[in-house]
């Protein structure tokens, strides 16, 4: 009989200093109830640090405590300050990865506790040297990537691919940026429905070698479509018995 088909979740960091469009409640905190801990599932949570710092006055940093301390949620970082492009000479590759790593630890996790992947951001099209830094700290990495493969040699480092499509895809904020708009004034007052993200069961199934990477972000819970959307998602994957992992399990098996 073969192994049960392997299931790793992740939040990416955007939009957790996002609130509910109607009740107001910060999103992490809907996350939390209705996700977090409402499925037997592990998840891998990122921040970043950046959102955190210059919120601190407010509920954020408390509540990202809350949800590193379940059980079932380890820490990534999202960076310091969501680059878009990882290649231009801009980024200071350090203050990025091991400032926005050490201020989640410090910050967020108790000592016995690390972050345990970083998450790219934007293009996701990390540089050698941004690899290397990564490596360094002894964390994976993950996001982006060609759907086709696990990972994409660079250098002498790896950068891992998430190889699934995500909430942004089934909300179709691409077409907010094209207009010149943010996600941040798009989600509370886009027209129509933003539940799209419940079709990716449909590329689950129609890619069943694929480990299934439910792959969302915090603003997934600034809409009761949006979070339904990711619920939908979340019983299909109880329904097929899957065999649920912490993201840095996955990246650490393909190395």
């Amino acid at each position: 009989m073969g192994s049960r088909r392997q299931l790793f979740i992740t939040i990416d960091g955007d939009g957790f200093i996002y609130r509910h469009r109607t009740s107001g409640r910060p999103v992490g905190e809907l996350i939390h109830d209705h996700v977090l801990t409402a499925y037997p599932f592990e998840f891998t949570a990122s921040f970043i640090a950046e959102d955190l710092e210059r919120y601190r006055d407010r509920f954020d940093v408390e509540l990202a405590r809350t949800i590193l301390a379940l059980d079932n949620v380890e820490a990534a970082s999202h960076s310091w300050s969501h680059p878009g492009d990882w290649t231009t000479p801009e980024v200071d590759l350090e203050h990025e990865i091991i400032d926005s790593v050490r201020f989640l630890e410090q910050r967020l996790l108790p000592t016995d506790q690390r972050v345990e992947l970083f998450f790219w951001t934007g293009r996701c099209n990390p540089t050698e040297e941004a690899l290397r830094i990564v490596d360094g700290l002894g964390i994976g990495n993950l996001n982006g990537g060609d759907m086709q493969s696990a990972f994409t040699t660079v250098g002498q480092h790896r950068h891992y691919h998430s190889r699934a499509w995500n909430d942004w895809t089934g909300m179709d904020l691409a077409r907010c940026h094209a207009g010149g708009g943010t996600a941040e004034t798009f989600l509370p007052t886009a027209p129509g429905s933003l539940d799209g993200f419940a079709r990716v069961t449909e590329f689950f199934e129609a890619h069943p070698s694929l480990p299934v990477h439910v792959y969302f972000h915090w603003y997934s819970g600034v809409r009761e479509d949006s979070l339904d959307a990711l619920r939908r998602v979340l019983d299909w994957c109880l329904a097929h018995d899957l065999d649920s992992v912490p993201a840095s399990q996955y990246v650490a098996a393909l190395r």
